[in-house]
């Protein structure tokens, strides 16, 4: 299967983009390219992260009182009930969509995004 990759290295502004293709289609085809080792490891790292991924998410959420959500233990159990899925399609972030919320929610205006947005501009600019 081809990948598309968006590879940013922000500190230095660089961006790239390419497609690579990962050893074919199925596990099989995967596993003759790069051997099951490889690919057994590839998935049992995955899966970890993507499991840590989410007992973290179960351990930063908060009521709307701003108390923990969850015991050490719901998140343990949170952790052991994980099943590891392929999950969507990643889809490249809309860094505009939290300004416009934000403007149509009146939490702040058209002129201060752009003040904000300007400043942080001048903040890269320095780096």
């Amino acid at each position: 299967m081809l990948r598309s990759l968006s590879v940013t290295a922000p500190k230095d502004g660089r961006v790239v983009e390419f497609e690579r293709e990962f050893g074919g289609d199925t596990l099989a085809e995967k596993a003759a390219v790069y051997g099951e080792k490889v690919v057994c490891s590839l998935f049992d790292q995955m899966a970890t992260i993507k499991c840590a991924g989410v007992v973290r998410a179960a351990l930063k959420a908060r009521t709307e009182a701003g108390d923990f959500e969850n015991t050490d233990e719901e998140a343990i159990s949170i952790g052991l009930a994980y099943v590891p899925s392929a999950g969507a399609e990643r889809k490249l972030k809309d860094i505009y969509a939290g300004i416009i919320a934000k403007i149509n929610s009146g939490e702040t205006t058209r002129e201060e995004a752009v003040k904000e947005l300007k400043a942080r501009l001048a903040q890269l600019e320095g780096k």
